[in-house]
């Protein structure tokens, strides 16, 4: 019996010293970071939280600390997480609401902020002087102007050896693109984009057939396009976006017409419509400073059959956009009359830094066989037949807070590879390498409403 009560005393002992152990971790924990929020010693307060939570102690109090202290840090990807968890343990909690929507915006999640406004209550709508309208929500507009730094003239142009082989040569001198696209808002996880443009250039081009050889210096060359896309939050910071592209090529083809009598033969032209097509998927996953990406492209540009697969990483180092890298690796596949005549990867770099406030600046390249290849997602085609070896470029960005507007202005350079294309074979062989460079400069604006 002795025993008996001995071992209950000592046991008794261990589970009240367990409770007031818990107790005083919980009171501790509680009380400094509470301190520690009071003197907005945010370096400090994280540590300390952190090890709470690694121990279970867990609320809706520790979790806004915690938030907060990485949110007025500028680290709003490491905020939303603690936002989430106190929105778990007090769901409408206004306050919790509001940081959790602007971590979603400064860090560039504008669909999870976006679907978030949909649950506000209309006090904080109004408090933030938030729409939640659905319709035409948006517009944007460029032109993008490119000039060739290396010219070919008739003069200086040499043709392909064999007068045998059928086929053509085109090099750029100039180009104007236009765009211009809508945005538009179905619902708060739905959004549909609209977009046109128009290519006009001009371009040296030389062509020979059944023994016939065609020289025309100023060869003009224009190209309508018009795509539609979407973009579905599938889940929190999941999306999902197809794009589908047209494009409405209009080619020059020259043919010689005899002189009647044998007089003198006239070379007369005509435009050759070519309707071409892009289909883009993509799905998008963010986890922490990550956003990782996969897209799979099919298409038909000129004449031929492309399979593109994307694989995307974005990182934010900072945990907000003053700083964030996206690179991009591509393997694309290619196929003229049911063979594969090539496959190769691509890789692009984007590199964006924050300037000052409000500026900011992005450096870009590309590198690898840019040949009817899709970019941004199936809204940019690079469906010139001449090579592009690499590309590189800068992009100054201008938003004007609380205006909704955007402005940018982007420089690039390009190293382009122009051949003979001949279609006497089979495999669509090439021929006369001229090498040349272009220079592009874009300017446009975006208006968010």
């Amino acid at each position: 019996m002795f025993k008996l009560s001995l071992t209950y005393i000592l046991l008794l002992f261990v589970f009240h010293a367990t409770i007031a152990q818990e107790s005083i971790n919980f009171l501790s924990i509680n009380k400094n970071t509470y301190e520690l929020y009071q003197k907005k010693d945010w370096k400090g307060l994280i540590p300390l939280a952190k090890s709470g939570i690694k121990k279970n102690i867990d609320y809706f109090y520790l979790r806004m600390r915690l938030g907060i202290a990485y949110y007025e840090q500028g680290k709003y990807r490491q905020a939303i997480p603690h936002f989430r968890k106190a929105l778990d343990f007090n769901s409408k909690d206004l306050f919790a609401q509001e940081y959790l929507y602007f971590s979603y915006l400064f860090s560039g999640r504008e669909s999870d902020a976006g679907n978030l406004i949909s649950k506000f209550p209309k006090s904080l709508t109004d408090k933030l002087k938030i729409e939640t309208k659905q319709g035409i929500s948006g517009f944007s507009v460029f032109n993008t102007y490119t000039w060739n730094m290396d010219p070919v003239s008739a003069d200086s142009y040499s043709p392909v050896d064999d007068p045998s082989l059928d086929g053509w040569q085109n090099i750029t001198e100039n180009f104007n693109l236009f765009n211009f696209n809508i945005e538009h808002q179905i619902t708060n996880r739905l959004t549909f984009y609209y977009g046109y443009g128009f290519l006009s250039k001009s371009r040296f081009h030389y062509s020979q057939y059944a023994n016939e050889v065609f020289c025309n210096p100023n060869d003009k060359f224009s190209q309508h396009q018009f795509y539609f896309s979407g973009s579905v939050l599938a889940g929190r910071g999941l999306l999902v976006n197809y794009t589908i592209h047209y494009l409405n090529l209009r080619p020059n083809i020259y043919y010689t017409q005899s002189g009647w009598g044998g007089g003198q033969s006239s070379t007369l032209r005509y435009v050759n419509p070519m309707n071409n097509w892009v289909g883009y998927f993509s799905v998008n996953k963010e986890s922490g400073l990550f956003n990782l990406g996969a897209g799979l492209a099919y298409s038909n540009l000129n004449e031929q059959n492309q399979f593109q697969k994307d694989i995307i990483l974005a990182f934010y180092p900072l945990g907000n956009l003053n700083l964030y890298t996206v690179s991009k690796i591509s393997h694309q596949s290619e196929f003229y009359q049911n063979k594969q005549i090539r496959q190769h990867f691509i890789f692009d770099q984007v590199v964006g830094i924050k300037l000052f406030n409000p500026v900011w600046i992005e450096m870009n390249g590309t590198f690898g066989d840019i040949t009817n290849y899709t970019d941004k997602g199936g809204l940019v085609i690079y469906n010139e037949m001449n090579r592009i070896k690499s590309r590189m470029a800068m992009n100054l960005i201008v938003p004007i807070i609380g205006k909704g507007l955007e402005f940018y202005v982007m420089y690039e350079y390009q190293e382009n590879e122009s051949y003979f294309y001949s279609t006497t074979t089979t495999t669509l062989d090439f021929f006369n390498q001229i090498n040349y460079s272009t220079q592009n400069l874009t300017g446009g604006i975006k208006w968010k409403f």
